[in-house]
């Protein structure tokens, strides 16, 4: 800047100064967006690290340990939501004695995720996410039930990071999951990783 000024007098320096300002103003006023990926994973053994750079995550996530169940993305400006759902809205018709008469119930099957992201401090990302996976499982309780993997969490971290969300096992873990995924068998050792990548 000081090279600058000799070249300009004070009230044309002043003005470059301005622009400059305002120009930076204006760029860093821009609102940043955040991209976040997420895998729903069949493993061999719970994962060594719950927090990893995503190079590590896509490399274990082709190895032959792991298998694909669900995968997708979101994207948004930060501080707002984005959603996603694949599947469909089932109805159920109900008998509603306050109208004397049959109502309609839409029940999600299918996979869906809802996100936000915000800056938060020294260059960390707070990501708040809510993954719900459902299917219809009529039993002789009721003929609308749902068999349902949810999971909520609020994590830090950085652009290029995966974070493994949670992780479960166990007998009754794989006899739900057989039901949601029919064509993969799920043992009472196999564990199922909620993995999400900050873009």
């Amino acid at each position: 800047m000081q090279n600058l000024i000799p070249r300009f007098n004070r009230n044309q320096a002043t003005l470059l100064l301005a622009l400059l300002v305002l120009s930076f103003q204006a760029v860093s006023a821009q609102p940043g967006t955040y991209q976040v990926e997420y895998q729903l994973v069949k493993a061999a053994s719970q994962p060594a690290k719950m927090l990893l750079e995503s190079e590590q995550w896509l490399k274990d996530l082709s190895s032959n340990k792991m298998q694909l169940l669900e995968s997708g993305g979101v994207a948004a400006i930060f501080g707002e939501d984005s959603y996603s759902q694949s599947g469909i809205k089932v109805p159920i018709p109900y008998r509603d004695p306050r109208v004397d008469g049959y109502q309609v119930q839409y029940i999600d099957e299918g996979f869906k995720i809802d996100c936000s992201a915000s800056p938060y401090e020294n260059g960390l990302i707070k990501v708040v996410t809510r993954v719900t996976k459902a299917t219809l499982a009529p039993d002789a309780i009721s003929a609308y039930g749902q068999d349902t993997f949810l999971c909520d969490s609020t994590v830090l971290m950085r652009r290029g990071q995966t974070a493994i969300l949670t992780t479960t096992r166990g007998m009754v873990t794989g006899e739900y999951l057989n039901k949601m995924y029919p064509g993969t068998t799920f043992g009472e050792n196999d564990t199922v990783l909620l993995a999400i990548t900050l873009r």
